[in-house]
């Protein structure tokens, strides 16, 4: 695959033209593209027998690559007495504006609802902003011309470490990665870090921030949690 720069007129008023990138098949110099509605693969098996297989095996391969990079579990005997929750493989594509697919997205994603409490998981509140003071701070920064940062946390959960001894059957898709077979029999995930499906994992990642922010000087306003004041 490569990426090429198309520019066109727009007909737009006050619009002369405009660049889109695309997705473009180096054989047949034609742009791959999918209905927004297109069927979606709801698992790896069922992804193999697609025609982009190729591009599910890549994205698999790198969210496995990432966790494990991460240490996000290590590879332990299932202790005698405990049970591994599942895990799946959640397969999405992206798109752009013109219908080309941007990228291939493959999320390891814990089955939560299998999860027992007191013993996998306790705390699970984390409070979420509210709209009216994202519309104040909008507003306040225009009238004071303030400049804006948006950040984006890429694997957010990932950052935060898991709070309990939960273990997870080995991820689909590890095939890709290594022989399966030189693994014992019995052998289990240990989670390390939070992961997305877990039920803490957005009560852990909430206290991981808010335990950062506070440590270089931020401080919760107590009428929305959710928003950090600094004064220098």
């Amino acid at each position: 695959m490569l990426v090429t720069v198309q520019t066109h007129r727009n007909e737009w008023e006050n619009v002369e033209s405009e660049e889109t990138c695309m997705l473009v098949d180096t054989a047949s110099k034609k742009p791959e593209t999918y209905s927004r509605n297109s069927k979606e693969p709801r698992t790896i098996k069922e992804a193999m027998k697609m025609s982009d297989r190729d591009q599910w095996k890549q994205a698999v391969k790198d969210e496995l690559n990432t966790l494990i990079n991460m240490g996000t579990w290590k590879l332990v005997p299932l202790p005698k007495g405990r049970k591994a929750v599942g895990c799946r493989m959640v397969l999405k594509r992206k798109f752009n504006l013109d219908g080309t697919v941007s990228r291939w997205k493959a999320r390891a994603v814990l089955k939560g609802y299998a999860q027992r409490e007191h013993i996998d998981y306790e705390e699970t509140f984390a409070p979420v902003g509210k709209l009216e003071t994202f519309r104040y701070l909008m507003a306040l920064a225009n009238r004071k011309d303030w400049n804006l940062r948006q950040i984006d946390f890429k694997n957010a959960f990932l950052n935060a470490k898991m709070d309990k001894e939960l273990y997870m059957d080995i991820p689909p898709g590890m095939e890709f990665l290594m022989d399966l077979k030189t693994l014992a029999e019995g052998t289990v995930c240990k989670l390390i870090r939070g992961l997305y499906g877990a039920k803490q994992s957005p009560a852990l990642w909430n206290k991981h921030l808010d335990e950062y922010l506070r440590s270089i000087g931020f401080q919760s306003s107590t009428s929305d949690p959710w928003l950090y004041i600094c004064c220098y």
